[in-house]
């Protein structure tokens, strides 16, 4: 490395360069976060729970916008790095960037202003899916409703025609149409912009081209470049997730090149007993697995796995070893910067968006079950508001109890809004006084006089009197099982009692009546024991407070995350420990946290209730990478020969250890993360995209900030100030630390216990058996398995709504799944015999109940006939379609219950039809593929010329997930298993070793597998991406215990030992770093939290089990020989 002194006006033009780039920067970030949120301000969005769909009704234009600033934000890093690097090289790769950055944004401007055409088709594709309040917004902002080239704009925006995107009016500088002129601010706002970063390009431009006339270098300045030498010295770096350290061993002098004020000396890199001794990637040809025979195709894959390994290795340190002094030499420039564009990115979250339940959540884009049910929502646009109440009672058909339920059925006709309406004001109209609601009543028409008065003998008279009960009510049959639950007959088969009674009440649209029913349902009822209460909004409601409920737990994790690493960071002395490099452990966390999650919502992924989970699995992650860099740092300062070195040099040997130790175990968790993006379901796919952003931003601020931190904590070292109070409580000099500061309890335990347990005999035995025995059980477990979803799961299970969906399931659980039959499109006269033969192939299912098909058409042509109409027959409607149209509409408008299940375009013409049916019940409800499968399939091969027919029911979504996790999770896993073989095997270089490691993964998941059926789990989407993780945090168990065995030399008991004694305390550390946040999800009352806390939790101890227990002993007994350049252990 060379270092040169330069003149003042060469200083001060680095000074320059430096400074814009850092000011570029920024510029990047801000462009990313919050160019698009104050374009929405600006045009009239106040509402910040707003943005994040308007963001994405714009979605082409707003990753544009991220684009810019992506190129802008990279364009002035790799300037950062390059003049802080100076090398001549590197002058001209910074004016090629710039060059670069500068073509791009002028080819995009200049496009745009000729070809105008194409801008236009692009923004009108954008518009035709723009969500209709995006839509008015634009439209009322720029004055042009319903706007095109040959109209005038008129103001304001009422829902007029939005079929045509404005672009004129976009353009102008000056909007007219409203009494005053209003100036084009988001216009003028994007000219500022673009011509800003033009300038900025220019400025750079003039700084690289002044700097590249330099000839001298400046100050500091570093040579990275590898010689031959160097990049074939044998370099062991430490590869740990595990939390406790690193150390590297150079077995080769180094070279000339690499000589200078902070260049490391032979020897000077730790490689003590309690280190970790990294990558067999590294290391030199000759170190084969002894197990195959050289010259074989295995040896040369060997080899070639070690040359990339050599070059990775060398270049990783070069790079974090000037990283490292760079930050000693400007520690506050490097925290400040990270704080401001993490702070900065963290803004993004104001266009963040929550991914509602249901289809959104599980279906992808595409899907046949998603188009359906888009084309249900088109073909019928008016649908009913379920509001219901179960009421429970021992002996519910009591005269007592009849007459209070009557009672109570009053009072909620009675409850009143904010405004003073009650349910007859906005109910759905049934007739033009009546309105629609179902409960045991409407068998006596509603009538108060009758039911306040109602005896148990008259009921249960009433209920008795036919097999089918037509209700005078709605006049269509009556399903008595519909409204009781838990129905008790006599001898002869008679109803005698009942223990449950739902009662329905429905609304048109969203109302504020409906708050009001649910509190009523929630005050309960004099004379009723339980009342359970679900009106149309509850699931939204109790949907929205999972969000963020789980907020407290995470923040109690952080506390206990804090504590751990106060606790094991640092010793028991006033100067030793470490109270601010804890809480800089946290705030790196935090900020890492925040610009994850800006960034995902920048990039319009949705903020899923799995969103929340990524906190806990991130916070263990990130303590992970810390305790790595803290071990380094002591294992360095503890060397005789680094003693006397600078808190700068010895910051370039830690890092240049470290940073290649995080930066290659991150890769084990970014791949498994990575493979969870590729699956189908949206909010799987959105949770491992924010993951795989986490691990990435974890990994910077833990470089950026984090170790800055630790920086100058070790300058206050040093000073001996105070490690709490800091400068303001200076130690005197000859400060000595108590003798109980640094007693290494958990370093005493595995080299005195678990060590010795491990290697001896009759252990060995009993550790093998009950791993085996546990792997039999467990596997017993997983063949037991079911795959099973149910979208109740992500409501809070001690909520009103999860006590009335358990009601609901407890007393009307015999009732088989409703499938609505849709008819869409077509000819309805001419094909309406063929709706009574599609009934018929539909009731001849196997998985439908028999006769319990029904729809409007039953009751349709029952009344027809009636009439002495027959409307088989053209000639009863005098040939006509209009004829048969009218009669129908004539029967709608007598017989309104069958309203939703109708529509008619504006001539008049019927346009879609449905009927429902009843499914055959089951127990669990992925035994219900078989039937939706099969309906589907009967739907396609039914004739319903120029139309389609296909089955819908609430339950499909569900049933769709299944079949999409079926599909996926074997692909999926093996995926990931053939990923970290991949990176085990290249950081191994040992196949036998690699198996041994793979087993152990192996087991670590069957066991992981076998506790989710015995703690009551099943396979769904959530369990199947956290199976995916599982696998990523088992290899880093694992996979480091499998290679120090494989870097001592002695017999197999002695190196199984010595890997134990070495790396145990880490693989530990880094177990139950990820264990303290995760327990604290045990005290959620969600599902999906509480599977993702079962899982994780299982995997921590099944993978230290496996690791720390059943590796060592397997190795013991039939390990490889070790690699060819192993050392005895210390």
């Amino acid at each position: 490395m060379k270092y040169d002194v330069q003149s003042q006006n060469s200083f001060n033009l680095l000074n320059a360069l430096k400074y814009s780039s850092i000011a570029g920067w920024e510029l990047g970030a801000l462009l990313c976060a919050v160019f698009v949120p104050l374009q929405l301000w600006i045009i009239g969005e106040t509402d910040i729970s707003n943005f994040g769909d308007h963001a994405l009704s714009l979605g082409p234009l707003g990753l544009w916008v991220f684009g810019f600033g992506l190129a802008t934000f990279l364009a002035h890093g790799i300037a950062l790095f390059c003049v802080g690097v100076k090398q001549e090289k590197l002058k001209l790769l910074v004016f090629f960037v710039y060059l670069a950055h500068f073509v791009f944004i002028v080819t995009v401007v200049v496009f745009a202003a000729i070809r105008r055409d194409v801008v236009d088709s692009y923004g009108q594709e954008m518009w035709n899916k723009a969500q209709s309040g995006t839509v008015d917004l634009v439209q009322t902002y720029f004055n042009c409703c319903g706007y095109t080239d040959n109209d005038k704009p008129k103001f304001p925006c009422n829902g007029e025609d939005t079929k045509n995107l404005c672009s004129d009016q976009i353009r102008y500088i000056t909007l007219e149409g409203t009494p005053q002129v209003a100036v084009n601010t988001p216009l003028l706002l994007t000219f500022v912009i673009i011509s800003i970063l033009i300038l900025y390009d220019i400025w750079m431009f003039v700084l690289v081209i002044l700097w590249y006339r330099c000839s001298a270098s400046t100050d500091g300045s570093i040579d990275l470049e590898l010689s031959t030498s160097e990049m074939n010295k044998s370099s062991i770096y430490s590869i740990s997730r595990s939390n406790s350290t690193v150390s590297t061993c150079v077995t080769a002098t180094t070279t000339n090149s690499t000589k200078g004020k902070y260049a490391p000396e032979t020897g000077s890199l730790p490689s003590d007993e309690n280190t970790i001794s990294g990558s067999a990637t590294s290391m030199n040809d000759d170190d084969d697995d002894v197990t195959v025979k050289h010259g074989s195709c295995f040896s040369k894959t060997l080899k070639c796995f070690g040359g990339v390994g050599q070059f990775i290795s060398s270049s990783l340190q070069e790079l974090f070893h000037w990283i490292g002094i760079k930050t000693a030499e400007s520690p506050a420039i490097f925290i400040t910067l990270s704080i401001v564009v993490a702070v900065t990115m963290t803004a993004g979250i104001i266009q963040q968006r929550r991914m509602g339940r249901g289809a959104d959540l599980v279906l992808p884009e595409g899907s046949e079950l998603r188009d359906n049910l888009a084309t249900v929502g088109k073909a019928f646009p008016s649908w009913l508001r379920d509001n219901s109440m179960i009421i429970v009672h021992d002996g519910m058909l009591n005269t007592e109890t009849i007459q209070a339920m009557a009672e109570f059925d009053q009072k909620i006709m009675t409850v009143q809004d904010d405004n003073g309406a009650s349910y007859p004001k906005l109910c759905f109209p049934l007739g033009y006084d009546e309105c629609l609601r179902s409960n045991l009543f409407e068998l006596w028409n509603f009538n108060r006089t009758i039911t306040r008065h109602l005896t148990q003998e008259e009921l249960i008279a009433e209920l008795n009197k036919s097999p089918l009960i037509y209700s005078p009510y709605t006049h269509i049959p009556f399903a008595i099982n519909s409204v009781l639950g838990d129905v008790q007959s006599d001898s002869a088969g008679k109803i005698s009692n009942s223990t449950a009674h739902l009662m329905r009440y429905f609304t048109p649209q969203p109302l504020d009546w409906e708050l009001k029913f649910t509190e009523i349902g929630l005050q309960g009822f004099s004379g009723l024991d339980h009342v359970y209460v679900k009106s149309a909004q509850s699931e939204d409601i109790e949907f929205d407070k999972t969000f963020y409920s789980d907020v407290p737990l995470l923040i109690i994790g952080g506390v206990l995350i804090f504590f751990y690493v106060l606790f094991m960071a640092g010793n028991w002395s006033l100067v030793g420990h470490r109270f601010w490099v804890a809480v800089a452990s946290i705030a790196s966390i935090g900020l890492s946290l925040g610009l994850t999650i800006g960034l995902s919502a920048a990039l319009l992924y949705p903020w899923t209730q799995l969103g929340l989970l990524a906190p806990f699995l991130l916070l263990g992650v990130g303590v992970d990478d810390m305790f790595v860099i803290l071990r380094t740092w002591d294992n360095v300062v503890s060397r005789s020969e680094n003693r006397n070195k600078s808190i700068t040099e010895k910051a370039g040997l830690v890092l240049r250890l470290a940073g290649a130790s995080i930066t290659v175990t991150s890769m084990t968790d970014l791949v498994a993360f990575c493979i969870g993006i590729s699956s189908t379901i949206p909010f799987l796919s959105s949770f491992c995209v924010t993951l795989s952003i986490g691990v990435v931003t974890l990994f910077i601020m833990q470089v950026t900030f984090f170790f800055p931190a630790l920086i100058i904590d070790e300058r206050r070292k040093l000073k001996k100030h105070d490690g709490f109070l800091l400068g303001c409580h200076p130690h005197p000099e000859d400060y000595k630390e108590n003798k109980y500061a640094d007693m290494q309890l958990q370093k005493k335990f595995f080299k005195n216990i678990l060590s010795y347990i491990a290697t001896n005999k009759v252990a060995k035995v009993v550790i093998l058996l009950a791993t085996l025995g546990m792997a039999g059980v467990m596997a017993y477990g997983v063949t037991q398995l079911n795959y099973n979803y149910d979208e109740d799961w992500f409501i809070d299970q001690e909520s009103y709504l999860s006590d009335y969906y358990t009601a609901s399931k407890q007393y009307f659980k015999d009732d088989g799944m409703m499938t609505s039959i849709n008819l869409v499109g077509g000819d309805f006269y001419t094909n309406r015999l063929a709706m009574e033969d599609i009934k018929k192939q539909i009731e001849a299912n196997e998985y439908i109940v028999d006769n319990s098909c029904y729809g409007w058409f039953d009751e349709y042509a029952a009344d027809s006939l009636r009439k002495g109409i027959d409307y088989r027959n053209d000639s009863a409607f005098s040939n006509s379609p209009f004829n048969f149209y009218q009669s129908v509409i004539t029967f709608v408008r007598d017989t309104p219950v069958f309203a939703t299940d109708i529509q008619f375009d504006l001539s008049g013409t019927l346009t879609a039809s449905r009927f429902v049916c009843k499914g055959v019940p089951v127990d669990l409800q992925s035994d219900a593929l078989p039937g939706m499968q099969s309906l589907r399939d009967l739907c396609n091969t039914l004739e319903w010329e120029n139309g389609e027919v296909f089955p819908i029911s609430e339950d499909y979504v569900s049933l769709e997930s299944i079949l999409i996790v079926k599909s996926e999770i074997v692909m999926n896993l093996s995926l990931t298993f053939a990923a970290v073989t991949v990176i085990i095997l290249f950081l191994l270089s040992s196949f036998q070793t690699c198996f041994w490691v793979l087993i152990s993964v192996f087991l670590t998941i069957l066991d992981v597998g076998g506790v989710m059926y015995y703690w009551g789990l099943t396979i769904e989407a959530g369990t199947m991406v956290c199976l995916i993780l599982a696998i990523g945090l088992a290899v880093d168990y694992s996979s480091h215990v499998g290679y120090k065995f494989m870097v001592y030399t002695g017999d197999r008991n002695q190196r199984a030992k010595a890997a134990l004694i070495n790396i145990g305390p880490a693989v530990f550390n880094g177990g139950f770093s990820t264990f303290l946040p995760i327990i604290m999800l045990a005290g959620s009352n969600i599902y999906v939290t509480m599977t993702f806390y079962k899982v994780f939790v299982s995997v921590v101890i099944f993978g230290l089990w496996h690791s720390l227990i059943f590796l060592p002993v397997i190795l013991s007994l039939v390990g490889p020989a070790p690699y060819k350049s192993a050392t005895m252990p210390s």
